[in-house]
């Protein structure tokens, strides 16, 4: 497999899918629910 899709979603199919394009268009991915930037303040700005 080129990716996982999360244990835990309605669709497992489409999960792959999306993820296999966010593979190939983002260098970088932050997901949403990482409590480090949860502060809100700008990412990589010091």
């Amino acid at each position: 497999m080129e990716v996982i899709p999360p244990g835990t979603c309605v669709n497992p199919y489409a999960a792959y899918d999306i993820l296999r394009r966010i593979k190939t268009a983002a260098d970088i991915v932050i997901p949403l629910h990482e409590p480090s930037f949860a502060t809100g303040a700008p990412i990589g700005r010091i």
